[in-house]
C-alpha cells in the first residue's frame, strides 16, 4: 500500500539492528562498480545491479528474455530481475555486509559522544580503540632465573608488565635482563680431557662449566659448544663463539664479566606497541571487570595465568560485546546509587551526564549495541544517479564514490581473512574499512576527509541532510518568504467574517504541494514539463483540484 504524506503525523529517528537492515534489502552489493561503459548495462552484484535494485525499463529483465506487463511478478531465471516497474529503483534499497563490524560515526565523534558517555570512557580513549590505535610505553625487561610452576620456564624473558601479573598466579623469580653487546671467542688455554659440569647461580638459575685441567669456563645454558663431555681438545682449540647469548641475567653478566675481559653489556629497557583492549565478560575468579581497559601485554599475561575466566577484544568487536552485555536497568540503578553517594559537583555533572543517555535510551527502546554496525545500508539507485554527458562521459553523485571505497575495502579484508594473514595486517584493513564508512556517515567532520578529484570534501549522507541546501530545509524547513502577493487589504461584502479572499493564482503557489500530490495520483502525464503547466495555471484540470482542496 502506497504511503502518502499525509498519513505520516511523525517521524521518529532510532537505531536499526542488522536484522531489520537486512529486512529493508532486496539483496547484497558485493561489485564496486556500476555499469558496463562499453554496454551502459548495470553490472551484476554493483551498486546499479538491476537483481537488487529492480529493472532500469518497465517490465523488462536485464537479458531481455521478459518484456512486457503480462510478466509482471515473474524473475528471470537467468539474469534474476524482477518484472516490475522502473519505479521501483527509486524504493529499493540493497546493502552491504561488512567483514568487520564498524562504530557508528555520530555516536563516537558526534557532539558529546554518546558512545563515550554511556560507557563511561574518556573519548579520546574510545576512538583509539575503535581506531585500532597502539600507544607506546617503555617497559623494563626481565629474565626469570627459577620457577616452581611448569607454566613458567627458567630464561624466558617477560615485560614488568607481565612480571607483575604472572607472579600474583605463579611463584618464580626474575632479574634485569641484560643485552651482551660484545663477548670475546671462547678458546683452550691448555690441552687436557673436556669436563662439562651443569651448576647453578646463588640466585637458582642454571649454567654449564667445561673444565679443561686447571681452568673453568662458565657458559649459560643456551651457548652452543663445540666441545663434548670427555673429548681430547688441543691447545687454543675454540670452545664456543661467545659465552653468552644476546640475552642473560644481571647475575649471570656480573660472573661472566668476571671470568672474560671485554664482555659489554646494558639493562635492556624496550618501547612496547600496546593496544587498548576492552573486557567485554568475566567468567571466572580473575581481577578484572567489565569495562575495564588493559593493554596487550595485560591481556597476554592474563589469558596465561587466567585461561578461559575472561573475554577482552579490540576495535569495534570489544565496543559491540561491552554493549551486548550491558543491562541498562541495572546500569541505571547503579548510577543513582552513585549520584546518591556522590558531593564532588564535577563528579556528579559526569554522572548525571551518562545517566542521561542510559535513561533516553530505556524511554526510546533501542538497544545499544546497534550504534555498532555490522550492515551498511545501500540507496536506491534514483537518489544517487548517474547522469550521461557529452563526449560519452558519465558524472555521478559522491555517494556512489563513498559507497565504492567501502566494497573494495570490505572485499579487500575479506580476501586477506580468507588467507589467514598477519593480525596486524587485519588491523589496519579494519581501520581503513572504519574510516570508509566515517566518511560515508559524515565525510566534512572526519580529521581527514576523502576528497574528489577537485580537491573538495566528498558529499556524504549527512551533508545531504543537513543544511540549507540538504534534503529537509530545502524542501521542507526555512524556506524564504514570497513577497510578490503583498497587497492593500480591502473589504469584500461577499465575505463572511471568518473568509480571506486571496487571488486565484497566489491560492495555487500556496497548495502548490498538495495540488502537486493530487497531480501524481489522477496523473494524466508523467512528464515534468506537463505537470510544470499544471502548476502555472495553464492547464484547467488543476483549479478542479484546488477547489476541491480548499473546500
Amino acid at each position: 500500500m502506497a504511503i502518502s504524506g499525509d498519513d505520516i503525523k511523525k517521524v521518529r529517528l532510532g537505531l536499526a539492528s542488522p536484522e531489520e537492515m537486512l529486512s529493508w534489502s532486496r539483496g547484497e552489493v558485493t561489485n564496486s562498480e556500476t555499469i558496463n561503459y562499453r554496454t551502459h548495462k548495470p553490472e551484476r552484484g554493483g551498486l546499479y545491479a538491476e537483481e537488487i535494485f529492480g529493472p532500469e525499463n518497465d517490465y523488462e529483465c536485464a537479458c531481455g528474455k521478459y518484456k512486457g506487463k503480462k510478466y509482471e511478478g515473474i524473475t528471470c531465471e537467468k539474469c534474476g530481475v524482477l518484472v516490475t516497474d522502473s519505479s521501483v529503483r527509486r524504493v529499493n534499497m540493497g546493502h552491504i555486509r561488512l567483514a568487520s563490524p564498524v562504530v557508528h560515526f555520530w555516536y563516537l565523534k558526534g557532539v558529546a559522544s554518546p558512545l563515550s558517555r554511556l560507557l563511561g570512557i574518556k573519548r579520546r580513549d574510545l576512538r583509539r580503540i575503535a581506531y585500532y590505535e597502539t600507544e607506546t610505553s617503555r617497559e623494563d625487561l626481565f629474565v626469570v632465573t627459577s620457577s616452581s610452576s611448569p607454566k613458567i620456564k627458567v630464561g624466558e624473558t617477560l615485560y614488568d608488565t607481565e612480571v607483575r601479573i604472572l607472579s600474583g598466579a605463579f611463584t618464580f623469580q626474575v632479574e634485569r635482563a641484560f643485552l651482551v653487546t660484545s663477548a670475546p671467542k671462547v678458546t683452550a688455554e691448555e690441552a687436557g680431557t673436556a669436563l662439562i659440569e651443569e651448576r647453578k647461580l646463588q640466585t637458582g638459575e642454571p649454567f654449564r662449566v667445561v673444565i679443561l685441567g686447571k681452568h673453568e669456563y662458565p657458559v649459560t645454558m643456551d651457548t652452543d659448544l663445540y666441545v663434548e663431555d670427555g673429548e681430547e681438545v688441543e691447545e687454543g682449540q675454540l670452545i664456543c663463539e661467545r659465552p653468552a647469548g644476546e640475552v642473560c641475567s644481571q647475575t649471570m653478566f656480573e660472573m661472566l664479566s668476571a671470568r672474560y675481559e671485554g664482555i659489554e653489556g646494558q639493562p635492556i629497557t624496550e618501547t612496547v606497541d600496546n593496544l587498548a583492549f576492552l573486557v567485554t565478560r568475566v567468567k571466572g575468579d580473575v581481577p578484572l571487570r567489565v569495562g575495564q581497559q588493559i593493554t596487550s601485554l595485560e591481556r597476554r599475561a592474563y589469558e596465561r595465568a587466567f585461561p578461559g575466566t575472561f573475554e577482552a577484544a579490540t576495535g569495534a568487536f570489544g565496543i559491540k560485546g561491552l554493549l551486548a552485555n550491558l543491562d541498562l536497568d541495572a546500569l541505571s540503578e547503579e548510577l543513582w546509587e552513585q549520584l546518591d553517594r556522590t558531593a564532588n559537583q564535577g563528579e556528579r555533572r559526569r554522572l548525571l551526564h551518562r545517566l542521561e543517555v542510559v535513561e533516553q535510551l530505556k524511554k526510546s527502546g533501542n538497544r545499544p549495541e546497534n550504534m555498532v554496525l555490522e550492515v551498511v545500508p545501500v540507496l536506491p539507485p534514483a537518489l544517487r544517479p548517474m547522469i550521461q554527458l557529452e563526449g560519452g562521459k558519465f558524472a555521478t553523485t559522491d555517494l556512489n564514490d563513498l559507497y565504492r571505497r567501502i566494497i573494495n575495502r570490505n572485499n579487500r579484508l575479506k580476501k586477506l581473512m580468507e588467507m589467514g594473514a598477519p593480525e596486524i595486517i587485519l588491523r589496519n584493513e579494519r581501520r581503513m574499512l572504519q574510516e570508509a564508512v566515517d566518511a560515508l556517515i559524515h565525510n566534512e567532520k572526519k580529521d581527514n576527509p576523502i576528497r574528489g578529484r577537485d580537491g573538495r570534501p566528498l558529499k556524504s549522507l549527512s551533508e545531504r541532510i543537513q543544511g540549507k541546501q540538504g534534503r529537509l530545509r530545502r524542501h521542507l524547513l526555512g524556506r524564504r518568504v514570497d513577497y510578490s502577493g503583498r497587497a492593500v487589504i480591502v473589504v469584500n461584502p461577499k465575505l463572511k467574517l471568518y473568509q480571506c479572499g486571496i487571488p486565484k493564482k497566489m491560492a495555487l503557489e500556496l497548495f502548490k504541494p498538495f495540488v502537486l500530490a493530487r497531480l501524481e495520483n489522477v496523473t494524466f502525464s508523467d512528464y515534468d514539463e506537463v505537470k510544470n503547466r499544471a502548476l502555472a495555471g495553464e492547464l484547467p484540470e488543476v483549479w478542479d483540484i484546488l477547489d476541491e482542496l480548499i473546500k
